[in-house]
C-alpha cells in the first residue's frame, strides 16, 4: 500500500534505506523531498467523497446518476430547469449557497435527502424543492436509515436590480396527486421530513 511504501522509506523501516546518494556521493534524506498527500475520490458515494457541483451544466449533469452525493460550491443559476426523481444527497458546501431556479421544482419525486441550501427565483409544477417527498425509510449511509428529508432548506426573496427592491419568489401551478392537486414553498406532497426549514417570500399562484 502507499501509506506502508512512504513509511519504510522516509522512516527507514522493514530494512528499507531512507536516503540515496547524489552526484556528489551525498546523502539526501527521503523525509526531506517527499511530502504525503491524501488524496479524496469525488466518486460520489458519501458527503465525504460528494462529487461537486460548480454550474449548471454540472447540476445538469446530476439527472444522469441521480442516486448519488453531490456538494453545491457556490451560487448557481437553473434556467429553463427540468425536474427529475432524486434518490441520493443534495446539499450546500456552506449555508449561504443561493440557487436561482426559473423552470420547474428542482426535483420532481424525492426519496433522498437535499439540505443546506437557499432558493429562490420562478417555479411551476407545485413547490420549489420537490412535487413531492416520498415516506419509504431509505438507507443514506452506513446503515442509517430515515425518510426523504428536506432540512435546512430557505426559500428567499430576489433582490430586482430595476427597483432596489426584494421581491417575493413565486410558485405557479400544482401538483396532481391522486385525486388532489397540492402546492406548498418547499413541497407540493409531503410524506417524509421537512426540518428547519424557512419561507421568507413566497407569491402562490395555483
Amino acid at each position: 500500500e502507499i501509506h506502508n511504501w512512504y513509511s519504510e522509506v522516509v522512516n527507514g523501516e522493514n530494512g528499507a534505506l531512507n536516503y540515496f546518494l547524489n552526484n556528489d556521493n551525498e546523502k539526501v534524506y527521503y523525509k526531506d523531498i517527499i511530502v504525503q498527500i491524501r488524496v479524496t475520490v469525488a466518486d460520489g458515494k458519501s458527503e465525504e467523497t460528494a462529487i461537486r457541483v460548480y454550474n449548471e451544466e454540472d447540476f445538469n449533469a446530476i439527472k444522469l446518476n441521480p442516486t448519488l452525493y453531490y456538494r453545491v460550491m457556490n451560487d448557481i443559476t437553473l434556467n429553463n430547469w427540468k425536474s427529475f426523481d432524486f434518490s441520493g444527497m443534495i446539499f450546500g458546501d456552506n449555508d449561504n449557497v443561493m440557487l436561482t431556479i426559473n423552470g420547474e421544482s428542482l426535483v420532481n419525486s424525492l426519496s433522498g435527502v437535499i439540505k443546506d441550501l437557499n432558493i429562490q427565483g420562478s417555479v411551476t409544477g407545485g413547490a420549489f424543492v420537490a412535487r413531492e417527498i416520498e415516506g419509504e425509510t431509505i438507507n443514506i449511509s452506513n446503515n442509517t436509515y430515515l425518510k426523504p428529508t428536506v432540512e435546512n432548506v430557505n426559500v428567499d426573496v430576489i433582490y430586482d436590480d430595476e427597483s432596489k427592491n426584494y421581491v417575493s419568489s413565486s410558485v405557479s401551478g400544482s401538483y396532481n396527486f391522486g385525486e388532489g392537486t397540492y402546492a406548498g414553498a418547499i413541497a407540493g406532497v409531503n410524506a417524509g421530513n421537512i426540518i428547519d426549514c424557512k419561507v421568507y417570500g413566497v407569491n402562490m399562484n395555483t
